[in-house]
């Protein structure tokens, strides 16, 4: 009876081993929310507001280009006259899909434009998070970490460290110098601010002096003539 009692104890032990293994074997791996972060630390929203002036940028270019073919191609019509011959005729039709055509390419260029940026600002965030998951991970034993998405149909909570990347990432932004133009000195310490000199702000011409007339004051004397 105290050899079953022993070997009972035995298989509880070992069989407790085994769980401890297989819990420190799941710990190696954990889990992080991506589209959780990106949302709680308002990169959705930053990233609309920058892809927003991206587009206003790249249709602006766009908008310039489209004026400056215009205006070509207004000129070349006026260089016709109103009697245009055949060759005229086709050299202007020439004119008007090749400026088309530019403006096809310019169209283009500026759309994938703003997908690379879209893509830029999307791989910077995601190597960001990366950096504070190997940290947390290196320090906490962490062989492995997924990204949570399509790809993970379900996972233990317990695994789960975006909780800890959210907390570092946020005390990151908040460590951050703030970004935008530099804030005034003091009065005190202000220098004298000089007065615009012209019109507008910008400095006023330099007179110059009207050229000598003839008979005037100061004016050079006529050149000598010749003995008789």
């Amino acid at each position: 009876m105290r050899e079953l009692r022993l070997l009972g104890c035995l298989f509880t032990l070992w069989g407790a081993v085994l769980a401890g293994c297989q819990r420190e074997e799941v710990s190696r791996v954990a889990v992080v929310d991506l589209a959780r972060l990106s949302s709680e630390l308002g990169q959705d929203s930053r990233v609309e507001r920058l892809m927003v002036e991206e587009q206003r940028e790249q249709l602006g270019k766009l908008e310039a280009s489209k004026a400056e073919l215009t205006r070509r191609l207004e000129e070349s019509s006026k260089v016709l006259g109103p009697h245009p011959t055949p060759e005229q005729k086709q050299a202007h039709q020439a004119l008007k899909e090749e400026f088309q055509h530019r403006l096809d390419v310019a169209s283009e260029e500026s759309r994938r434009a703003v997908e690379l940026k879209r893509k830029q600002l999307k791989d910077r965030f995601r190597e960001d998070v990366r950096t504070v998951a190997r940290r947390l991970g290196a320090a906490k034993g962490i062989q492995l970490i997924v990204l949570s998405g399509d790809q993970v149909l379900d996972h233990d909570p317990a695994i789960d460290i975006t909780g800890l990347v959210l907390a570092e990432m946020r005390q990151a932004q908040s460590d951050a110098p703030p970004t935008g133009p530099a804030p005034l000195p003091p009065p005190e310490q202000r220098g004298p601010v000089s007065p615009p000199s012209g019109a507008g702000g910008l400095p006023s011409p330099v007179p110059v002096a009207p050229p000598p007339q003839p008979g005037a004051q100061g004016a050079l004397p006529p050149p000598a003539t010749g003995g008789p």
